[in-house]
């Protein structure tokens, strides 16, 4: 499996938020989930660009500043005073709190901004492409 950290930007502009997925399962990282596929149609549709696809996309989607991550509560908050992103696209509503929560506890002089999608499945799949590339062509 594909190390997340193999993939952060320098400059961290937005944070992709999502719960842990199995070890053995699809993955963002692993470029097979649908996560994956939605994220990559949704920067496709933003920047009207050939976006490449695999693992091409992932060093795309970081030379951009993005980054996602699966990450417990406390790690968040020690995570963003270091990566200081102007946004946070947290999916998945149910952990939408635990984000807030370490925004708060990170005490960030100025904090990103938070936008909370449904993950990409099913009937949701259309909304988080469409949203996702409003915020990435805001970007």
């Amino acid at each position: 499996m594909t190390d997340p950290d193999d993939f952060r930007p320098r400059k961290v502009v937005a944070l992709l938020v999502g719960a842990a997925t199995p070890a053995d399962g699809p993955s963002f990282y692993g470029a097979d989930s649908n996560l994956f596929r939605a994220t990559r149609a949704a920067f496709a549709i933003a920047l009207c660009d050939a976006v490449p696809d695999g693992q091409a996309f992932l060093k795309f989607f970081a030379t951009r500043g993005w980054w996602q991550v699966n990450v417990a509560e406390s790690n968040l908050a020690e995570l963003l005073p270091e990566t200081k992103p102007k946004q946070i696209v947290v999916i998945k509503a149910d952990i939408a709190r635990a984000v807030q929560r370490a925004v708060e506890e990170a005490t960030m002089r100025k904090p990103p901004t938070i936008t909370v999608l449904r993950y990409p499945i099913r009937q949701w799949r259309a909304e988080y492409v469409t949203k996702l590339a409003a915020l990435v062509a805001g970007a």
